[in-house]
């Protein structure tokens, strides 16, 4: 939608553009995943590369596979039971 309103290219649009010029909160993709817990806690997260352009954006979802307990053969998850359930209960409390 973004690219027909502005007329451009999807790779020459920006984050801000997507995000309609209201302050955007990023993370990158080398960020740690409690950093972008932390702040998606508080604000909706989109994922940057160093020049701004939206390579995506984080969801709830992702946050909840980072935390799944592992079935054998999967390393240990990233992020805790306990983080995901509180950050969980932090985002539906603000939206």
């Amino acid at each position: 939608m973004g690219c027909g309103l502005n007329h451009k290219a999807l790779w020459e649009i920006t984050a801000r553009e997507v995000w309609n010029n209201r302050q955007v909160f990023t993370s990158h993709p080398d960020d740690d995943i409690h950093t972008a817990l932390q702040a998606m806690s508080e604000h909706r997260i989109l994922v940057t590369d160093g020049n701004g352009h939206l390579e995506g954006i984080l969801s709830a979802d992702d946050i909840v596979a980072c935390s799944e307990k592992g079935a054998s053969g999967r390393k240990a998850p990233e992020l805790s039971y306990e983080d995901t359930i509180g950050m969980l209960k932090t985002v539906c409390n603000h939206h």
